[in-house]
């Protein structure tokens, strides 16, 4: 399954009139586009494939583009493991919040991935939150404070 995720990169401000009221608005500046595939791993139901064509983030690491296994260890649905798709080597290992997006039905057929706001000028896009087919309950990863 083949999807885009944009992220957003620099912001500018913009004034928006709101009953007589002007109200300061992030408006995004420019976008940098990051193509994300996601597939399930064969025999497993709590491992899956993500392909990325660019770096990107997740708590405690930046991924360079390539392939991964995001993986629920011991059947916990709150820690995700990250590995190299094609080896054991764990490259990050973080909590997340579950978190539910009321929109997305069980017929929906597409993983789901968005990213934070940049805080720093050049740094990768983080990953905000992911959602698998079929689910309105997705994962949103937590940062440190200092991310």
């Amino acid at each position: 399954m083949r999807f885009r995720a944009s992220a957003v990169i620099g912001s500018l401000l913009a004034s928006v009139a709101l009953g007589g009221l002007a109200f300061a608005q992030e408006k995004p500046r420019f976008e940098e586009t990051v193509v994300v595939t996601a597939t399930p791993r064969a025999g497993s139901p709590s491992e899956y494939v993500l392909n990325f064509s660019g770096p990107v983030q997740v708590p405690g690491r930046t991924l360079p583009s390539g392939s991964y296994l995001f993986r629920f260890p011991s059947g916990s649905a709150r820690v995700i493991q990250v590995l190299k798709a094609d080896a054991p080597d764990v490259y990050a290992m973080f909590h997340t919040i579950n978190v539910v997006d009321v929109t997305r039905g069980s017929a929906t057929a597409a993983h789901r991935v968005t990213f934070r706001e940049r805080t720093t000028a050049g740094a990768p896009p983080a990953i905000r939150d992911w959602f698998v087919p079929g689910q309105s309950t997705g994962w949103e990863f937590v940062y440190s404070t200092k991310n």
